[in-house]
């Protein structure tokens, strides 16, 4: 069982893509038109990562709204993209008014219509939380707590 934190169904959302693009262009695509607030490259034995931080204020939350990007290098042709965006106000009942859900699709709209890369979705998860984690996360990060 996994306790990293106790999750209380958060209004963040939370995808993983596979991107049909080598992971240059995709850090350098998506560090420049979303990282705003940290963007840094690190190097390992199974390739680069990359980390993405940023913020955008939405007027239906009355609320800035954070995000975090996380770009893998699958092979020199593909990259694992996930993004998940959280923090910032929830409405009434927890409702992020599609907040969340909309920054974090941004990142692959961007990548899909601005700069006509071909994505794939693996996941896609609303009201995401620590509870929520796909499987093969969860299994990775019990071997750690």
């Amino acid at each position: 069982m996994l306790f990293l934190l106790e999750g209380k169904g958060m209004a963040g959302h939370y995808y993983r893509v596979e991107v049909f693009a080598p992971f240059d262009l995709v850090f350098k695509t998506l560090a420049k038109n979303f990282g705003n607030i940290y963007a840094n490259v690190f190097e390992s034995k199974d390739g680069r990562i990359g980390i993405i931080s940023g913020e955008e204020y939405f007027l239906r939350i009355d609320s800035d709204v954070a995000i975090t990007i996380i770009v893998r290098e699958k092979d020199e042709k593909t990259t694992i993209v996930e993004s998940f965006s959280y923090a910032g106000g929830a409405g009434l009942m927890r409702i992020s008014w599609g907040a969340h859900k909309d920054y974090a699709q941004r990142v692959i709209n961007f990548l899909y219509f601005k700069m006509k890369i071909k994505v794939k979705i693996i996941n896609d998860i609303d009201y995401f939380d620590v509870n929520k984690l796909p499987q093969d996360i969860k299994e990775k990060v019990s071997q750690y707590i």
